[in-house]
């Protein structure tokens, strides 16, 4: 039963960063988090879950695969983006 279950999340975790044929063009993406800004495993920043839906969404054109780090250590040094305030909604980032 916790196969299934673990099976299930992770299914729901794919279809929720599943990533348009060319991310470059910018992504659908439900901003909840606009003014949060995200460490990525690859080093980066990025505003909201837009922002870290579109880093994924980018490193996988390229075979590699950029999560939020769980070791702000990774981001030491990196330039914070500014990030939109204010209201969560529908965002196209690009």
């Amino acid at each position: 039963m916790k196969i299934i279950v673990a099976l299930a999340l992770l299914a729901v975790a794919v279809l929720a960063y599943e990533c348009p044929p060319d991310p470059t063009q910018g992504i659908d993406c439900f901003e909840t988090e606009p003014g949060k800004v995200f460490c990525m495993t690859d080093g980066s920043l990025v505003c909201g879950v837009c922002g870290k839906r579109l880093a994924y969404c980018l490193g996988m054109m390229e075979g590699l695969l950029i999560l939020e780090s769980i070791d702000p250590s990774v981001c030491e040094g990196a330039t914070a983006p500014e990030c939109e305030q204010g209201i969560s909604g529908p965002k196209i980032k690009g």
